[in-house]
């Protein structure tokens, strides 16, 4: 398991680098650049997991306004707005 998780945290920082690199790449071009936050879909709830939070954190070291927009796949369900707090 600590394997696994090493190289879960290994690739999501390299696709944070890669993300990093090609809002500069946009910004030079000056396309729409700016990135707030990321999305999540979720089945009743279940989307609160270590990989959720890791992720946030994340976004949030690079961008610290940045957010995560979590929606529910049923028709009746509310979208929320999320950021790790200390």
């Amino acid at each position: 398991i600590v394997m696994w998780l090493e190289f879960r945290r290994v690739l999501f920082r390299s696709l944070l680098e890669y993300t990093t690199q090609m809002m500069l790449h946009m910004k030079k071009i000056n396309q729409d650049y700016l990135h707030v936050g990321w999305y999540q879909s979720c089945d009743l709830g279940s989307f609160v997991t270590a990989e959720f939070v890791l992720a946030q954190l994340g976004y949030q070291d690079s961008i610290e306004e940045s957010i995560v927009v979590v929606y529910g796949k049923l028709k009746k369900s509310k979208i929320q707005v999320f950021q790790v707090e200390d």
